[in-house]
């Protein structure tokens, strides 16, 4: 055997393989409905036998994959939906701050400009009513300004004020107002915003600004004070008592001033600072205070929510972790936004549905409408038109074990391949790490490639983002093709792709979108890991709108294979930190580098109407999937874990590598017209033809992380963070 040769399965055990406690659900053959039953005989499909008995032991394994008794899940509580709002993406950037101004907005979607800087910046934005356009920053201020927000001033005069860097740990308070199509920084005459400077080589750390014909300015750090403006001058105001540094400024309703000091919060009356609430626990570092209705306040902000009703405060709970905004019309309309977005209807709280990313701002529009902002862009939602998008809640689901592994023998081809590298430029740290996309239609090849979606067709290659992805996807089958479709899921949201002209968003998303497939009926299918830890989430868009499912089991997903608009296979891990990191971790729901995830198991999940089965894999986490049309499944993962169904039975397993290697990753499971392929760590391809494997590997000493596959026209392409590969077979006697 060459050591690019016969990869051969690693016989493990029985008793290394014996399942522990059953999990969450399994799964039925394809072309049979999951059913209720109990279990069958050895290897045979789910639902191929009733007369087996539940409780009869497995037998003992040495080789040859056995399934465990199906055992019945409890079901998670339903998810509460508020669907009286449709959302539509307005301005797909990431969004630090906005400002409603009738039918204006205002946006700030990216930092400002970087010292010694020239020509636009790009990131304030302006929305009329009918169109956006973006009003440029011009490099002439010689710092980073971050923490920036917009302030309506007086003659209805637009501001935008921040912090500005310096060398040596200085930090200065600066402003613009907005003259025509001109921004003008602020300066000591009392155009714009005063120049607070900072003392003692020490730095400003925040900075908040009230609205209203006296705006106030508050800084924290050294100096730390509040200033108001006033007969055509800027006036410094006393501490309170407490020598609080003023956080959150509130210009709220019936012309009050508002802001929380520490554990209370006060209202500016003249120049004192006078108390209006009794004190509360600790809110946390980014609290911030909220006007309410009539008399009432809230306090948003790491530990919650807190509702002061105008004698005491109460601790309000909501679906929302960790809020960052929120607004009252009433007490019986009341909306947070943070990790997701949620509404009080008076009853209880429920989660609304279309807004994907880290959410940090929110503001009322004109009528029933509202605005919100974060990560994955701006949103406006208004109600809903004609039908509401439907919840398919899971009625039962059963968990089955999958154990005793069998030898894999795959011949090696790599002599009847070519690998043809295509050239690209990568800028370090911007290419997709671990999740670089590959699709096609039969005009157009899609790549992602230096942080940005790309389209090549015969003449030209073509940048479809203009500007860098907004964040590091965390999805592995995050850019898919569909014969005339290619969808992407790399800013959280689907967006469709068909033919030269611009994409299109589809109205579904869900929390941590990871991956997307399209169905040979043209439904689309996604999977989302985010919101809820360790609660995944689904949906499926086809001609007749957008369905969530809803009661899913505990675990994480990373692929799919969608059979059909009521048939979808998902792959992934019984713990979603097991899944092995492909971006940035912002919310900590994969595991450090370092950090082992004990108990956790590859899982199978078969979704067919509102039945759940899941298939359970000991000591791995399942990363891709693919089905063909005679109903074999093929799954492939961590450790060289290979797990296919083919003609009623299970077949379990685990590449031996190399000596001295450790046993690749699979990445990735993609059907081509005749077979199945898979590929991974080490530079390595395998290829299921119906009836053999066969292996192959890129020639040399060159050895690349492969992540994804695709047809363009008669040629195979195949991807990595390393680069783009022609995958063509030479002739002659090869198999």
């Amino acid at each position: 055997m060459s050591s690019r040769g016969l990869w051969t399965a690693v016989l493990i055990a029985a008793a290394a393989c014996q399942p522990t406690s059953p999990e969450v659900a399994g799964v039925s053959h394809p072309g049979a409905p999951p059913t209720m039953r109990s279990a069958p005989a050895a290897d045979a499909p789910a639902s191929a036998s009733a007369s087996a008995s539940a409780s009869a032991p497995l037998p003992p394994t040495v080789g040859g994959t056995q399934l465990g008794d199906e055992t019945p899940i409890e079901l998670p509580l339903a998810l509460a939906l508020d669907t009286r709002l449709e959302f539509r993406r307005e301005l797909p950037r990431d969004v630090d701050t906005f400002l409603l101004q009738g039918k204006r907005v205002w946006v700030r979607a990216a930092p400002l400009p970087v010292a010694g800087t020239a020509g636009p910046g790009g990131d304030v934005w302006l929305f009329n009513g009918r169109r956006w356009e973006e009003i440029p920053f011009y490099g002439s201020f010689p710092a980073v300004v971050g923490d920036a927000q917009f302030q309506i001033g007086a003659g209805r005069a637009l501001r935008l004020v921040g912090l500005a860097g310096y060398c040596c740990g200085e930090a200065n308070v600066v402003g613009w107002q907005l003259h025509g199509r001109r921004w003008v920084e602020s300066r000591e005459d009392g155009v714009g915003l005063p120049r607070i400077e900072a003392e003692d080589q020490s730095f400003i750390d925040s900075v908040s600004l009230t609205s209203g014909t006296e705006p106030l300015l508050c800084t924290s750090g050294n100096p730390r004070g509040c200033w108001r403006w006033g007969a055509g001058r800027w006036t410094r105001l006393p501490l309170p008592p407490a020598g609080e540094y003023p956080s959150s400024l509130v210009h709220a309703l019936g012309g009050r001033t508002v802001a929380l000091l520490g554990q209370r919060v006060y209202e500016l009356r003249g120049t004192r600072w006078a108390p209006i609430t009794t004190e509360f626990e600790e809110p946390g570092d980014s609290s911030q205070v909220r006007q309410g209705a009539g008399k009432r306040l809230w306090v948003v902000g790491d530990h919650g929510l807190r509702l002061w009703t105008g004698n005491s405060w109460s601790k309000i709970e909501c679906p929302i972790t960790t809020p960052r905004d929120l607004l009252e019309r009433s007490p019986n309309d009341v909306w947070v936004v943070g990790t997701g977005l949620a509404h009080y209807d008076g009853v209880r709280w429920k989660r609304a549905l279309g807004v994907p990313g880290t959410l940090r701002r929110i503001a009322a529009g004109v009528g029933n409408e509202i605005w919100v902002g974060g990560s994955s862009g701006l949103w406006r939602g208004q109600p809903r038109r004609g039908d509401l998008s439907t919840v398919a809640a899971v009625t039962q689901a059963t968990a089955r074990d999958l154990v005793g592994v069998e030898a894999l023998v795959a011949e090696d081809t790599s002599q009847c391949y070519e690998f043809d590298r295509v050239p690209s430029s990568v800028v370090p740290g911007l290419a997709l790490q671990g999740s670089a996309g590959l699709a096609a239609t039969a005009d157009a090849l899609y790549f992602t490639s230096e942080g940005r979606l790309q389209r090549q067709d015969a003449a030209k290659s073509a940048a479809l983002d203009s500007a860098l992805l907004a964040s590091y996807p965390r999805c592995r089958a995050c850019l898919v093709g569909g014969g005339d479709q290619v969808a992407d899921v790399l800013t959280g949201v689907l967006r469709v792709h068909t033919g030269s002209g611009p994409s299109s968003d589809a109205a579904a998303t869900v929390p941590g979108l990871a991956a997307a497939d399209r169905a040979p009926d043209g439904a689309w299918w996604i999977v989302g890991n985010g919101q809820d830890p360790g609660l995944p989430r689904v949906a499926r868009v086809s001609a007749g709108g957008w369905t969530l499912f809803d009661r899913l089991l505990p675990g994480g997903y990373a692929g799919l294979a969608a059979v059909g608009s009521e048939e979808a296979w998902l792959v992934g891990a019984s713990d979603p930190r097991a899944l092995p990191r492909t971006g940035p971790d912002p919310d900590g729901s994969h595991a450090s580098e370092d950090e082992e995830v004990v108990g956790a198991s590859g899982v199978l999940d078969h979704v067919q109407a509102t039945v759940l089965q899941r298939y359970r894999v000991p000591d791995t986490a399942l990363l891709g999937v693919a089905t063909t049309s005679d109903g074999t499944v093929v799954a492939a993962g961590v450790g060289g874990t290979v797990l296919m169904f083919r003609s009623g039975r299970w077949h379990l397993h685990r590449l031996s590598p190399e000596p001295t290697l450790e046993a690749p990753t699979l990445h990735f499971v993609y059907r081509d017209r005749d077979a199945v392929w898979i590929g991974g760590e080490q530079g390595l391809l395998l290829r299921w033809d119906g009836a053999k494997w066969q292996s192959l590997h890129l020639p040399g000493r060159v050895r690349p992380t492969f992540t994804s596959m695709t047809r363009w026209g008669e040629e195979l392409w195949v991807a990595g963070p390393e680069g783009r590969w022609r995958l063509r077979r030479r002739g002659g006697s090869c198999p």
